[in-house]
């Protein structure tokens, strides 16, 4: 079993080396993917049509808001696009009728890989931890019976790529103005645990091709930066990141490695795609 982790500042999903116009793709009939609002393409946007609702949503590619947190295509697009198969459209969106054999996407603008009642505990509403990773499962789950008959499903789901995430940030994001770098620590063995959950349930229903994209360098995230930071130069890397953060990060990622690492050797019979990047972010620009 190969499931990769992936990283990488402006490629999350950067499996495909220097980019996909050179590649050579495994051949996929369909993509599934899970996650938040890096790669959701609509799903927020119909439970709530005025987000993003106006311009620059949209402006470089569909010259309209798409439904993307993005003014044009997000990596899933042009992931979609590398194995010659149409953008993937929102579940929420799907129409009665609709030819989904090509993938759906489940993605959810805003989505937590830790369920909504973590989050009330934490005395934290988030409205879109409703449709936090498990949810988006019982919705593939929910389509299913549509995709494949059961003596298909194992034909059909061996030509099929299934990408888990990213997810998690905002599970993070949301606890850090409340929190300290131990207690962020503490968090991670329950986000690690529900993504290897989904991973394993994924495996169960039939998936044998997985991506699992890692999470983003925070400590370069704009919002973070205006929330926690500091008045020390010593606290900031060379870019002006946070270098705490992004080391929580490099610890998260290499947490969830671990975990996959182990689900590699429990599902022999599963494979991945492509190579896996180092969990150490990779910066592109600097002075």
């Amino acid at each position: 079993m190969k499931i990769c982790i992936l990283f990488s500042l402006t490629f999350a999903y950067g499996f495909l080396g220097n980019g996909f116009s050179n590649a050579n793709p495994l051949p996929y009939d369909a993509i599934f993917n899970f996650g938040d609002s890096i790669s959701d393409t609509g799903n927020a946007a119909t439970y709530n049509p005025t987000m993003p609702s106006n311009s620059p949503y949209g402006s470089t590619y569909f010259n309209h808001p798409s439904g993307r947190m993005s003014n044009g295509r997000l990596i899933i697009d042009f992931i979609a696009e590398a194995y010659g198969l149409p953008m993937l459209p929102p579940y929420l969106n799907l129409t009665k009728g609709q030819d989904i054999t090509q993938g759906v996407n489940f993605a959810y603008a805003g989505s937590t890989a830790l369920d909504k009642d973590f989050f009330m505990q934490q005395m934290l509403e988030l409205d879109a931890a409703s449709y936090s990773l498990s949810t988006q499962l019982e919705w593939f789950k929910k389509l299913k019976p549509s995709l494949c008959k059961s003596e298909e499903c194992d034909s059909y789901f061996k030509n099929t790529l299934f990408i888990v995430g990213e997810i998690g940030g905002n599970d993070i994001n949301a606890i850090i103005p409340y929190k300290n770098m131990s207690a962020l620590r503490e968090m991670v063995p329950l986000i690690v645990e529900a993504i290897t959950n989904a991973i394993t349930k994924l495996i169960e229903e039939g998936a044998v091709e997985l991506v699992v994209p890692g999470n983003f360098p925070i400590g370069c995230n704009s919002a973070v930066l205006a929330r926690v930071g500091s008045d020390k130069k010593e606290d900031y890397d060379q870019f002006g990141c946070l270098a705490a953060y992004n080391a929580f990060i490099e610890y998260y990622n290499g947490q969830i490695k671990k975990a996959i690492e182990t689900l590699r050797q429990k599902n022999p019979h599963v494979n991945g795609v492509g190579a896996c990047r180092s969990a150490r972010p990779r910066y592109i620009l600097s002075r």
